[in-house]
C-alpha cells in the first residue's frame, strides 16, 4: 500500500521510450490519449497525488500534442513535460532526477521522494481493468528491423509466438543477423521464432547485418569518453 507507507505527492507517466526502434508508446498515446489520460487519473485518485507529470522525449511532437489536448481533464494538475531525447531517459531513477532535480538515494525508491513512475502502457491497461473489466491480455509491440517486410505497431494477445507475430507482418525478407525481444539496448537475443510474447514485450526486432555492425574490439586507451558518457557514473575502463 503505496498511499499508506509513503508521502506521495506526484505520479510521473513514463512515455519516453528512449530505445531506438521501439514506438508502441508512441503510437498509444497518439492514437488512445483520452483513455491514457482516463487511466491516469484512476492510478492518481488511488495514489493520492496531487500533481501529474506526463514525460515525452522530443523526438514524439505528435504524442506530446495528442497530450497535451487533455492537460484539464482532470481535477489533478496534470502537466506534458517534454524531456531530451537520450537514453537511457525512460530509466525510472534517471527520469525522476531529469524532472524534479532530485536523486533517488542508494537502496532506495522513488516513493521515498513521493514520486510513483508508471508506464503510458500500464495507464491505458488500467483504463481497460476499471471501465471494462478487461485483464491484461494485450498489449502492443513494435515490430521492426531491416529483416521484417511490413514494420508496424500491433495490438498482440499475451502467448502469441514470435512466429505468429512475424507472420502477420509479412514475414522475414531474409535471416535475420539477430533476432531481440525488446529493444536494441536491453532486449533479449532469442534462437528461434516460437517463444511467446510476454507482458514486458515492447518489441520485436529483426536486424541485419549493417543494423547489428558489430565491431572488433579495440585495447581502451583510458581516454576516459565512457566515464563522461555513462549516464549513472559507472567506470567502465
Amino acid at each position: 500500500n503505496l498511499r499508506g507507507k509513503y508521502a506521495l505527492h506526484t505520479l510521473v507517466i513514463n512515455g519516453a521510450e528512449c530505445e531506438p526502434y521501439l514506438t508502441c508508446d508512441d503510437r498509444l498515446m497518439r492514437e488512445r490519449a483520452e483513455e491514457i489520460v482516463d487511466g491516469i487519473g484512476i492510478i492518481a485518485r488511488a495514489l493520492g497525488v496531487t500533481q501529474i507529470v506526463v514525460a515525452i522525449e522530443s523526438n514524439k511532437p505528435q504524442a506530446i500534442a495528442a497530450m497535451q489536448r487533455f492537460d484539464r481533464a482532470l481535477g489533478i494538475p496534470l502537466r506534458v513535460q517534454v524531456v531530451p531525447t537520450q537514453y537511457p531517459m525512460g530509466s525510472e531513477k534517471h527520469l525522476v532526477k531529469i524532472l524534479t532535480g532530485r536523486e533517488t538515494p542508494a537502496r532506495a525508491l522513488t516513493a521515498d521522494l513521493g514520486v510513483v513512475v508508471h508506464n503510458a502502457g500500464t495507464a491505458h491497461a488500467v483504463h481497460l481493468a476499471v471501465r471494462y473489466g478487461e485483464p491484461l491480455i494485450s498489449r502492443v509491440v513494435t515490430v521492426s528491423g531491416r529483416g521484417v517486410r511490413r514494420p508496424a505497431n500491433v495490438r498482440v494477445l499475451i502467448g502469441t509466438p514470435v512466429a505468429e507475430v512475424l507472420a502477420h507482418c509479412g514475414g522475414l525478407i531474409e535471416d535475420p543477423e539477430r533476432l531481440l525481444l525488446g529493444g536494441p539496448m536491453m532486449g533479449q537475443p532469442i534462437q528461434n521464432t516460437r517463444v511467446p510474447v510476454v507482458k514486458g514485450t515492447s518489441g520485436i526486432l529483426a536486424l541485419d547485418a549493417a543494423q547489428v555492425a558489430d565491431r572488433a574490439q579495440e585495447s581502451c586507451i583510458r581516454c576516459a569518453g565512457c566515464v563522461r558518457a555513462c549516464p549513472i557514473g559507472l567506470l567502465p575502463l
